[in-house]
């Protein structure tokens, strides 16, 4: 009832955790925080957080999901550039349009096609995606599509995050 007080009175979240469950956590928490858009400072307060707990919540951008990827193969350039999610939204995937535009004349045969992708898989247009070949996606919902390959997965500690990547 205090958050919803009409006095303006500025709200703090005092979260503790475990000590055994800590290793990376703090930083998932830090992009779950920032990415639900309902806070604007992370204030760490735990005596038992390592140098690398700390490195890895420094380098937590408030603006942008840094999300690691658990490639399936040596990939190409084409298939790792900085992506951003296109405004026409859709439930079975999310879509990084620029590298189908940028690398519209790089081949890109079929590989790693034919099983159904999983939430958290990523993919690229292969040449016989037309239109789409290269096109950069991530999996919200399982389909088969032979015409898109499976380049890797997003790290299953980080799939909650999906359901905050907007446009």
């Amino acid at each position: 009832m205090l958050s919803y007080n009409p006095y303006g009175l500025i709200i703090e979240l005092n979260m503790s955790n475990n000590v055994d469950y800590l290793n990376n956590i703090i930083s998932y928490q830090a992009m779950h925080l920032f990415a639900s858009g309902l806070i604007d400072d992370v204030i760490i307060g735990n005596a038992y957080a390592s140098e690398e707990e700390l490195r890895a919540l420094s380098e937590v951008n408030r603006y942008q999901l840094m999300l690691h990827v658990d490639y399936v193969k040596q990939i190409s350039d084409i298939e790792k550039p900085q992506h951003f999610r296109r405004g026409d939204m859709n439930e079975i995937v999310i879509r990084s349009t620029m590298p189908r535009v940028t690398y519209k004349d790089i081949p890109n045969p079929p590989h790693d096609n034919e099983e159904e992708f999983q939430r958290g898989d990523v993919l690229i247009g292969n040449d016989n995606f037309g239109i789409y070949k290269n096109e950069f996606q991530i999996v919200l919902k399982p389909h088969k599509e032979p015409r898109k390959n499976k380049i890797g997965s997003i790290a299953k500690d980080e799939l909650f995050l999906l359901d905050f990547i907007k446009p």
